[in-house]
């Protein structure tokens, strides 16, 4: 019921593509997802400022091994279960297909949202950047259709193809926080470098609650993480490439977000990096390094959101389409279409249906404008 298989009698096949990605593609698709620069430049310095603590980098490094041991138990299971559907599969075979079904739906809800509000963000930055740099000037919702209908034209491409798409805005990505970071950490606040905002006395600084506190922001930064299992029947030897790729975007994330935050307020200073964020917000990152890498990095704001986008437009059609397999949702989203090729080529009813779906929650966005 839960592995993938062919059944169809029209021609029209319900498999995916075998054997497109390997380690490398699958993690582009986990860490795209995560969308590292965002969280670095938007959710850090506004955890800062929101929250009023700074065990932010020891927090984001207590989450990931919290992460870690709940992967060893999911990772596991794919090596029992592959199927797109992920959540579902799992949940189903261990509790019932009634609570399965629940938490796929939550899951589909959750990161069908999650797109459209990337979107949301990616369409007002863009229209700024265009505005400032290429005198451009037209309304959010103009950069936001056409964000999602470049994404609409990658979804058609084979999945390896957008795996690769996905890498090189990634590879730039981490390359320009790690410089930053270094950048920060070279220049301490006062000359010395401190290390007190990973110390784990800072987790409980203000009192045990305070843990509480950071967890929520750290994990905040951590949600994406899980979407390897969707890619499980797509990838080369799947039992070994989801673990390997799960383990190697938490040590990554971790390392990034750790780093960013750590450098953050060793560059402003521990005592003054609160007050320090609430007047920059994202400036807190882009100000570590010179000229040159702040302006790259504002721009790789905008490939983040861009790269997250099309991570999840992905996650959301293997949802629907492993659901209409399942006949949970209608039949017609679980094909993937082609009587003599049906590998390679993803669900069309699923991703048209989707598409219009976005657009015309985009149009209605617009006429609100």
């Amino acid at each position: 019921m839960f592995e993938a298989q062919s059944r169809s009698r029209s021609g029209l096949s319900q498999e995916l593509a075998k054997d497109r990605l390997g380690v490398p593609s699958v993690l582009f698709f986990v860490l795209a997802g995560v969308a590292p620069l965002t969280v670095a430049a938007g959710v850090i310095p506004t955890a800062y400022q929101i929250t009023g603590l700074t065990g932010i980098p020891a927090a984001f490094v207590a989450i990931s091994v919290v992460l870690g041991l709940f992967a060893v138990g999911y990772v596991a299971m794919t090596r029992h279960i592959t199927n797109s559907g992920a959540f579902y599969a799992f949940i189903s075979r261990g509790i019932g297909r009634t609570v399965g079904v629940g938490a796929a739906l939550v899951a589909l809800l959750s990161y069908s949202f999650l797109q459209v509000g990337l979107y949301g963000a990616f369409g007002p930055n863009a229209a700024s950047e265009a505005a400032a740099h290429l005198g451009l000037h037209a309304a959010w919702w103009v950069w936001a259709l056409g964000a999602w209908a470049v994404i609409t034209v990658l979804g058609l491409l084979r999945v390896d193809i957008t795996g690769w798409v996905l890498g090189v805005l990634l590879t730039a990505e981490i390359a320009v926080i790690l410089a930053e970071t270094v950048s920060g950490l070279l220049h301490p606040h006062g000359g010395r470098l401190s290390f007190g905002t990973l110390s784990p006395a800072d987790l409980t600084s203000a009192g045990v609650g305070t843990f509480g506190v950071l967890a929520v922001v750290a994990v905040l930064g951590f949600v994406g993480f899980e979407q390897a299992p969707v890619l499980a029947e797509e990838a080369k030897r799947a039992r070994r490439t989801i673990p390997m790729a799960t383990y190697l975007a938490l040590g990554v994330i971790a390392v990034v977000y750790a780093g960013a935050a750590w450098a953050m307020a060793a560059h402003a200073g521990q005592a003054q990096v609160v007050a320090t964020a609430g007047r920059e917000g994202p400036g807190l990152l882009f100000g570590l390094g010179d000229g040159f890498l702040s302006n790259a990095a504002q721009l790789l704001f905008l490939t983040s959101l861009f790269a997250a986008a099309l991570a999840f437009h992905n996650v959301v059609w293997r949802y629907m389409y492993a659901l209409g397999r399942e006949h949970v949702l209608p039949s017609v989203l679980g094909r993937t279409g082609g009587k003599q090729h049906p590998k390679g080529r993803v669900p069309r009813a699923e991703r048209d249906r989707a598409g219009r779906h976005r657009g015309v929650r985009g149009r209605r966005l617009a006429a609100h404008d």
